[in-house]
């Protein structure tokens, strides 16, 4: 959330979902980007796999719903997708 003068509430709120992984796991968001389309930024030890529009995260959203993970992370995932509803 930004300060914007020009909008009405004087605020500006904006979706940016970031998974941060260390530098030598690039391949796994290199494939999460072919998958699902969505970009990675490069840092020096880390790389970020990032999603800003509403759309991306819906997609990635919906393969979990398909696909749900079998690991103690289902629940931090839930925990977050309870945020855009």
């Amino acid at each position: 959330m930004y300060h914007n003068k020009s909008s009405k509430t004087g605020m500006y709120v904006f979706l940016n979902y970031i998974l941060t992984l260390h530098i030598k796991d690039r391949p796994l968001l290199e494939k999460f980007q072919q998958f699902f389309g969505v970009i990675y930024k490069n840092g020096v030890n880390l790389v970020n796999f990032s999603i800003k529009s509403i759309k991306d995260i819906q997609l990635i959203i919906n393969h979990f719903d398909t696909y749900p993970l079998q690991t103690k992370k289902l629940n931090e995932g839930l925990r977050q997708t309870n945020y855009l509803n």
